[in-house]
């Protein structure tokens, strides 16, 4: 069994295998979370991949050992898996407001990119990397209450070369996926 353990803020989970061709094609979701197995996750996520005589190769994403989520296609199981991820993710950090917003920084300045979906987040946070900004997130940004401190939400660009989302290609570049580097990286709103 393969079994990749993330901290995202105070939320633990496990993405757990026994295929290692799956395994190795979830090393790239939020690789600044990856930590060492310590025996506890909030939740298990469970990918499984099997042989139909009609169907052909199917992909199954069992979240806590319910299934969830069954497909055909490779790409649309790990934008699937990212989302249910990032959807209980988001249920386990009550503890801060939830934006659903790019966000860059440049020096100390935070620029939040509020938008719906399908709007031009992503790219839009993308291109502003190439312009020498960072990338805080490209889709949901963490504001805690008490502090006011923008806390990244972490997320490979590289994720998205297995979507459909083929416009992204021409402009990710190595230099573009580090994201925050690993750093947990944390902004001050109030000088906006």
């Amino acid at each position: 069994m393969y079994s990749l353990d993330y901290k995202l803020q105070s939320h633990r989970f496990s993405i757990q295998t026994g295929n290692k061709k799956l395994a190795d094609l979830c090393s790239p979701l939020y690789p600044s979370s990856r930590i060492r197995h310590n025996g506890r996750a909030d939740i298990t996520y469970s990918l499984k991949m099997r042989t139909d005589s009609v169907a052909g190769t199917i992909y199954e994403i069992f979240v806590d050992g319910k299934k969830k989520y069954k497909t055909n296609s490779r790409s649309e199981l790990f934008s699937h898996l990212e989302w249910i991820v990032t959807g209980n993710t988001l249920s386990h950090l009550q503890e801060f407001f939830q934006i659903h917003a790019g966000a860059v920084v440049k020096g100390r300045k935070v620029i939040l990119l509020p938008a719906g979906h399908g709007s031009g987040k992503t790219t839009l946070t993308l291109s502003l990397t190439r312009n020498h900004y960072r990338c805080l997130s490209d889709d949901i940004v963490l504001i805690d209450p008490k502090s006011l401190m923008v806390i990244p939400f972490p997320r490979s660009f590289r994720s998205l070369l297995t979507s459909s989302f083929f416009p992204l290609k021409r402009l990710i570049s190595h230099r573009d996926t580090k994201n925050t580097k690993g750093k947990n990286y944390k902004y001050s709103i109030l000088n906006l």
